[in-house]
């Protein structure tokens, strides 16, 4: 079962984190933190279960100074799901 209060403290203070980033104008940084708090919460949940799934649904980042090209945004359907708390 999965702990929704675990997911919702790494959430919340991954959240205040990059608030944190972007009022210091630290753009790429609270980007970082975003999709590291995401993989957290992500690991959070598969930890709870018995079966993971292969892979997980936020891919790891790729540093921009790596000369990789910027991807084209694709909308990922965790983005827009609600994850219930309670």
């Amino acid at each position: 079962m999965v702990d929704h209060e675990a997911v919702y403290r790494v959430l919340f203070n991954g959240v205040l984190d990059a608030i944190g980033e972007i009022e210091q104008q630290n753009y790429g940084s609270a980007k970082l933190t975003l999709v590291k708090m995401l993989q957290t919460a992500e690991e959070t949940c598969f930890d709870s279960m018995e079966e993971p799934p292969v892979q997980g649904l936020v891919p790891p980042p790729v540093p921009e100074s790596a000369g990789a090209r910027p991807r084209a945004r694709q909308e990922s359907p965790a983005v827009h799901s609600r994850v219930g708390v309670g």
